[in-house]
């Protein structure tokens, strides 16, 4: 349930991310490679974070990486996504 919790965060805060950049940002391009190094820094800086409260800090010190390597996918193709669906609803108000 844990695992399931974390993904739908990652896709929560990349929506988010994603939706207010494609606002900004006309070029679909730098849209989905800001949201997507965005929201990767993110989840490194909140797996540091969680690690470093940790009694086996040093035992587990490149965990975060590793998580970061297999979200890696998931959050790119949800920003392709998201970005996508950000510009077509954009272009319909204007």
């Amino acid at each position: 349930m844990g695992l399931f919790l974390l993904i739908f965060d990652l896709l929560a805060v990349n929506a988010l991310v994603s939706l207010v950049l494609a606002g900004f940002v006309r070029t679909k391009v730098l849209s989905i490679s800001a949201s997507f190094i965005i929201t990767e820094l993110l989840f490194l800086l909140w797996g540091f974070l969680a690690v470093a409260d940790s009694k086996d800090a040093n035992d587990i010190l490149g965990l975060p990486l590793v998580m970061a390597a297999f979200a890696a996918p998931i959050l790119l193709l949800a920003s392709v996504g998201f970005v996508m669906l950000a510009t077509r609803m954009y272009q319909e108000r204007a």
